[in-house]
């Protein structure tokens, strides 16, 4: 999962969480993640996601997910500089109920920055 990256660049303990809803119905989800960083607030590990997904099937073992959102850097501030939007494209591939192989592109940076990532 590329939201746990920056903890394996950072000596310093934190504290991820994540929260899912699905509709399961509908085929469309929310995801919110918060990184704290334990020791200092000012270190980019601070930061937050909220994106909204759209599951489509092809067939019965490929599922294809577009994906927007934000993410707020929070480097003492609620949405601090590099703060921006993202998109991203996750393909899953289901070989069986339990086990799965996804291969997901993330696009950052993409509105506010002149760089995107």
């Amino acid at each position: 999962m590329y939201y746990f990256t920056g903890v394996a660049s950072n000596n310093k303990p934190s504290f991820d969480t994540k929260f899912v809803y699905d509709n399961l119905k509908h085929n469309w989800g929310v995801l919110f993640f918060k990184s704290f960083d334990l020791v200092d607030r000012n270190e980019a590990i601070n930061y937050s996601l909220i994106v909204l997904n759209k599951r489509y099937f092809i067939g019965s073992k490929i599922i294809i997910s577009p994906q927007a959102g934000t993410q707020l850097n929070q480097i003492g501030t609620i949405a601090g500089p590099g703060t921006d939007f993202l998109t991203n494209l996750s393909i899953n591939y289901k070989f069986s109920k339990n086990f799965s192989i996804s291969n997901d592109a993330v696009m950052q940076n993409l509105i506010l920055t002149k760089r995107a990532n």
